[in-house]
């Protein structure tokens, strides 16, 4: 069921940051907001580490999931 100004619950439009597109395949990530850019590079850690337990995995999840990070996506 689509509602008035074209978005869906759970389905809301947002811009993607400048440079997203080619921080996709890239190891280096290349976003142009410096915030947005180190809360991208944490995130890889957690979604893209190529060793499943390791500490340092394990250890940014951590202050994903207490707050420490929070601050970068803040306006």
């Amino acid at each position: 069921m689509s509602l008035k100004g074209g978005w869906r619950i759970g389905h809301f439009r947002r811009e993607r940051p400048v440079g997203y597109a080619g921080s996709i395949d890239d190891k280096e990530v290349s976003i142009a907001d410096p915030s947005v850019n180190e809360f991208n590079n944490r995130l890889k850690i957690i979604t893209q580490s190529k060793e499943f337990f390791s500490s340092e995995r394990f250890k940014t999840i951590v202050m994903f999931n207490s707050g420490p990070y929070n601050h970068l996506l803040e306006d």
